[in-house]
């Protein structure tokens, strides 16, 4: 089965079942990981041995602009108010439910996809502030821009084969 690149990004949210397509791909997006290296010194060696010792969260963000002239034709009407647009992605960065006490809370889980290179990317919404722009005469909101910081959930350890499965790039044992 060929891979999915939309030509617009999305955001599938797995609880509610709902995908959201971005108004406009963003322009940039940061693709972070980190990795701690633990160290061990060896009595008479020039240098101590390293070791992987763990990897760190991957972290994508990125900006997103809202225009409600844009918006307005898919919500069928005249409005040009982002307000909806704007609560749906602020409303990621409250729990998913309560209804199993304090433990059972949760984020909710975003699948976010872009392009051949994010594709169906399991996350947690780390933030997502939201700079208004533009207001109508009524204060409605019309223009904004919301940096979103995703978190990548893995349900198992990735190796670097994982990442890079190309012929030629064996990792020696």
């Amino acid at each position: 089965m060929p891979k999915v690149t939309p030509n617009r990004g999305r955001f599938t949210i797995v609880e509610r079942g709902t995908t959201w397509v971005f108004m406009f791909n963003p322009a940039e997006v940061s693709d972070q990981k980190g990795v701690n290296w633990a160290e061990g010194d060896v009595p008479g060696a020039s240098s101590p041995v390293v070791q992987f010792g763990s990897g760190k969260a991957r972290i994508i963000s990125f900006e997103l602009y809202l225009d409600g002239d844009r918006g307005k034709a898919a919500r069928g009407g005249n409005s040009l108010s982002i307000e909806d647009d704007i609560k749906f992605f602020q409303s990621l960065e409250y729990p998913s439910r309560y209804d199993k006490g304090p433990v059972a809370v949760s984020p909710w889980t975003v699948i976010f996809t872009m392009g051949p290179m994010y594709q169906q990317v399991p996350c947690k919404l780390l933030q997502c502030p939201v700079r208004i722009t533009y207001w109508t005469p009524k204060m409605e909101p019309v223009r904004a821009t919301v940096s979103i910081a995703l978190r990548e959930i893995l349900s198992e350890s990735k190796t670097a084969l994982d990442v890079f499965p190309q012929p030629g790039f064996e990792v020696s044992e």
